[in-house]
């Protein structure tokens, strides 16, 4: 597998067009331009000051993909899918946007992305030796790599998981906020309610959706940290990408999330086939009757959805007690 033409697909899918490209322009304008103090306000902490310019909003969402962009590399160069010296230009990029004091403030201390420090002093060779000791001889972290890639692309563009992803970072759609949607998961017959909104006025019903596909991710995203456990460094990187939202996951809905699950086995357990039907599925009006029709007898979906229900239960267990350190990842430079 060539490492450079792989480096060349990531530069070309994640940096060179759409938001992260936007975000690189208009940072890198204001840094070369010393305009410190709006670059400030452009990223505060929104919990101390609330974000409601939409001009604000695009450009933190710009920065955010750059950002990715910078984790993605360091996960790629850990998992040896590309090589672990960058292209000079690239590298003095990166080095000069994680170095500005602002910048680092908002990736360090607002909304903490664990690889990116220790990006930065891999990319400073005369701070620290980079001495990352991996076995690449069957390929599979490549493999696991590239699933990695697919995982994390599904969740970011998808719209219903971004909103319930911005309630979980304390967000406001349409005056509602986390505790909407807490007071909605404790409540059955309520989450029936919001999914039987229309689209025009179901913003309950994008975050509730949103939140029944981030929680299937959470299933496909344990599978793959499982399958990389014998991989201390790629295990750790692939926690930590997505480890500030299952920090927030926890803080925000851990006990909902739990007493929700709780609910849906008991209706399960506790209710035949007639009852469901009646208490839970949509009348023949409803614009999302559809949903809620199976090919599968009542039966089959019911042990279908019990073990998928257990499965979450286990993996948000296990991502909540993973025995993660960001050590494990500072050691590579001793």
């Amino acid at each position: 597998m060539d490492k450079d033409y792989n480096l060349r697909i990531l530069i070309t899918q994640f940096r060179n067009k759409g938001p992260a490209a936007k975000g690189f322009r208009s940072l890198n304008k204001l840094i070369k331009d010393k305009n410190t103090k709006y670059l400030e306000r452009l990223l505060r902490n929104h919990r101390d000051n609330p974000i409601t310019s939409w001009e604000e909003i695009e450009f933190r969402d710009n920065v955010d993909y750059l950002l990715e962009f910078y984790s993605i590399l360091f996960v790629a160069i850990i998992a040896g899918y590309i090589d672990k010296f960058l292209p000079e230009k690239l590298r003095h990029e990166i080095i000069d946007n994680l170095s500005n004091e602002v910048v680092k403030k908002y990736y360090k201390e607002y909304y903490p992305l664990p690889l990116l420090p220790v990006f930065l002093k891999y990319l400073v060779p005369e701070k620290v030796t980079f001495k990352l000791i991996q076995n690449y001889e069957n390929n599979m972290e490549k493999i696991l790599f590239e699933k990695f890639l697919l995982i994390n692309y599904d969740i970011r563009n998808d719209e219903e998981i971004n909103d319930f992803l911005w309630f979980l970072d304390d967000g406001l759609i349409n005056d509602y906020d986390a505790d909407d949607v807490v007071n909605l998961l404790k409540d059955r017959k309520k989450i029936i309610s919001a999914l039987s909104k229309s689209d025009d006025e179901g913003t309950l019903k994008s975050v509730i959706t949103g939140f029944i596909k981030y929680l299937n991710f959470l299933n496909s995203y344990s599978r793959l940290l499982k399958q990389c456990e014998i991989y201390p460094y790629l295990y750790t990187s692939f926690y930590h990408f997505q480890g500030y939202w299952f920090f927030r996951l926890t803080k925000k809905f851990g006990n909902v999330i739990s007493k929700g699950l709780d609910n849906i086995n008991y209706s399960l357990e506790n209710f035949s086939g007639d009852e469901f039907n009646e208490k839970f599925v949509p009348k023949e009006n409803s614009p999302i009757r559809d949903q809620f029709i199976s090919n599968f007898s009542y039966e089959k979906w019911k042990e279908k959805s019990k073990k998928e229900i257990l499965e979450t239960e286990q993996n948000i267990n296990y991502l909540k007690h993973a025995q993660i350190r960001l050590s494990k990842l500072e050691t590579a430079f001793l």
